[in-house]
């Protein structure tokens, strides 16, 4: 009794079915058509939220660890990829994953990109966003040490697009200020204005809404100045 080129019928997931048609005219209905079959599967759950790293973090270790959030009691193991591109064409792949952690050595210095997708009974789910992190080139940095001068280190990555972090030490707690400006010598952003305890401080700028160029960042901490350049590439 339809009178459209269209149906919606509730099934039950894990059946096959076969379906036809054919069509009526002036109340004569005419042969049917050719048998077509399908199988409804079971609807798959979301994919796995990524906690660690964070989007755009820095990472000084030799071992990268990475978790996620599980996305539903009925997972059975996670698809884990990193790649050095946001399109995953150079990517290394682990799909025997039975827990939401997971640690993978030997990645190249620089920036990388990972995912997760969690597999069902039914099958393979979306992976999730991926996200991109930075294996720092200088090696492993220990941050628990008081440093024995001030510094401003290069920031990382530069150029960037569009976060970067800053680290910077200090031998003694001190008054500290570290701000961006553009090459006009104009303020761009405040990062930091207060008292900071003696250490290794790390600070991200984000360049979001800034066109591309060069910007200076200004570190001011009792006597000492130091500048660096940062450059912002679209």
């Amino acid at each position: 009794a339809l009178t459209d080129t269209m149906c919606l019928l509730d099934l039950s997931a894990g059946k096959t079915y076969y379906w036809r048609v054919r069509a009526a005219r002036q109340g004569v209905f005419g042969p049917y058509s050719p048998i077509w079959s399908f199988r409804v599967t079971k609807t798959l759950q979301g994919c796995p939220e990524l906690i660690r790293p964070e989007n755009n973090a820095m990472v000084n270790s030799a071992a990268v660890a990475f978790v996620w959030r599980k996305p539903a009691a009925d997972v059975t193991k996670y698809w884990h990829e990193t790649s050095t591109d946001s399109i995953f064409s150079n990517k290394t792949t682990d799909s025997t994953i039975t827990d939401t952690t997971c640690s993978k050595a030997g990645l190249p210095h620089g920036v990388c990109w990972w995912r997760v997708r969690a597999a069902y009974p039914a099958g393979w789910g979306d992976f999730s966003d991926p996200r991109k992190f930075y294996i720092s080139t200088t090696g492993i940095v220990d941050d628990s040490k008081v440093p024995s001068s001030y510094s401003l280190d290069q920031n990382f990555p530069n150029p960037f697009n569009p976060a970067t972090l800053i680290r910077f030490g200090l031998p003694v707690g001190s008054h500290t200020s570290l701000i961006v400006y553009n090459t006009l010598g104009q303020e761009v952003k405040t990062l930091i204005n207060e008292p900071l305890e003696a250490g290794y401080h790390t600070s991200r700028f984000d360049g979001s809404g800034l066109p591309s160029g060069l910007y200076l960042c200004k570190l001011k901490a009792g006597t000492f100045v130091q500048t660096r350049k940062l450059l912002l590439l679209r």
